[in-house]
């Protein structure tokens, strides 16, 4: 297995911790949980480094010949792992503020959860594109046209 097919493999981990976070974060916030909260915090800490694994190491590719279509829409997935990455890391750095403050308000807990919902939306937006890239355009209502795509397959 090269380091491209890695990709889908690494990248579904931090996408689910990435929403699952922000989960836990809405309930550690409704119920007034701080161990919710801090479980947020490690999803979001192993998302991210989940995140960067898949966008820097196992990094998506297309076969040669790919059309114009499909080389735009791995320019957005890209970009789309950039911004995703950049938002978990100013979300863990609010988190990081937080956790070393001495006062905890509850200003700071709702931006830090906002920020997570950012990089789980982000991260949705993502996996949109690479959803077009590997199944082609129109997965979401599963039609497929092979002829736009050629990047290999999450079936493996």
């Amino acid at each position: 297995m090269t380091l491209e097919e890695l990709h889908p493999v690494v990248v579904h981990f931090p996408v689910a911790l990435f929403i699952v976070g922000f989960l836990l974060d809405a309930v550690g916030i409704a119920l007034k949980r701080e161990a919710l909260f801090e479980a947020a915090s490690w999803c979001l800490g192993i998302g991210a480094i989940g995140a960067l694994t898949a966008a820097f190491i196992a990094h998506a590719h297309l076969d040669q010949g790919a059309g114009e279509d499909a080389l735009a829409t791995l320019e957005n997935h890209e970009l789309g792992a950039y911004v995703t990455i950049s938002l978990a890391l100013f979300a863990g750095a609010i988190r990081g503020y937080f956790a070393f403050r001495a006062r905890q308000s509850r200003a700071l807990r709702y931006i830090s959860a906002f920020a997570l919902l950012a990089v789980a939306l982000s991260v949705g937006v993502t996996g949109f594109f690479g959803g077009e890239l590997t199944h082609g355009g129109g997965h979401e209502h599963g039609e497929s046209d092979s002829n736009e795509t050629t990047e290999h397959n999450h079936d493996h």
